[in-house]
């Protein structure tokens, strides 16, 4: 079983690796991140246990790949439910994509979220031989996840000439406030954390970043039969 437990700090799982069939992703007073843009996965179901204890968990799935949930919220959110107290559930034919996630557990005064990489290669599933070769033949490639998702966040986003007025932001691209304010290094990300903010961009102030593992307010994060939906507090790693 993978495990990946997150308290009072982080615990994150990038790059290219061999997901179980049973995977824990945990954060209490912190954040997790799951990122599947680069597995190999050899099996057609996994279940991915998950509890965010004021703290957020945010898992990340490349194209065709199905997302099934079955979980509740207490004064937080999982996927699509959120509030003093909720519980959902969604499925879909396992048989239209060959890779199922279902996740499961509970978030308390925190946040369980899925964003889909539409820049990853969609997912496969793979024979256990194929997976050794790959790993044996193959050189892994770096994380390119957060550097993904910020670029599409800055091509859905139309910034402004100099003296212009601000666009209406995307509600969506608010759940990206946690990848601009890892990335507040970036003048791209400056520029466009001002734009999502209805702001214009401080040019020696870099965004604030938020509490660590704590969600944006008022963001949403549905997890609905692997439709694409967006996450929040994700950080790159080498």
């Amino acid at each position: 079983m993978s495990s990946f437990v997150a308290f009072f700090s982080g615990a994150d799982k990038y790059g290219r690796w061999v997901p179980d069939s049973e995977i824990t992703a945990s954060a209490y007073l912190g954040g997790a991140t799951v990122d599947f843009s680069q597995a190999l996965f050899q099996h057609p179901v996994m279940t991915l246990s998950s509890t965010a204890f004021m703290g957020s968990v945010t898992i990340i799935i490349p194209p065709g790949m199905l997302v099934e949930q079955d979980g509740s919220a207490i004064f937080g959110g999982f996927g699509d439910c959120g509030g003093i107290w909720s519980s959902s559930q969604s499925s879909g034919l396992a048989g239209r994509a060959p890779v199922t996630l279902r996740v499961v557990g509970t978030a308390m005064m925190g946040r369980v979220n899925v964003v889909v990489n539409p820049r990853a290669p969609p997912a496969q599933l793979l024979s256990p031989e194929e997976v050794s070769r790959i790993l044996r033949e193959v050189p892994a490639a770096p994380s390119t996840t957060v550097s993904d998702l910020l670029s599409e966040a800055l091509q859905g986003q139309s910034l402004p000439q100099a003296g212009g007025n601000l666009p209406q932001p995307d509600p969506r691209q608010a759940l990206l406030q946690g990848v601009l304010a890892a990335n507040a290094h970036d003048p791209r990300a400056a520029a466009l954390s001002a734009a999502l903010n209805g702001g214009a961009a401080a040019p020696t102030a870099a965004p604030a970043a938020p509490a660590v593992g704590v969600p944006a307010a008022g963001a949403s994060g549905p997890v609905v039969q692997g439709v694409p939906v967006e996450g929040s507090s994700l950080k790159e790693l080498d």
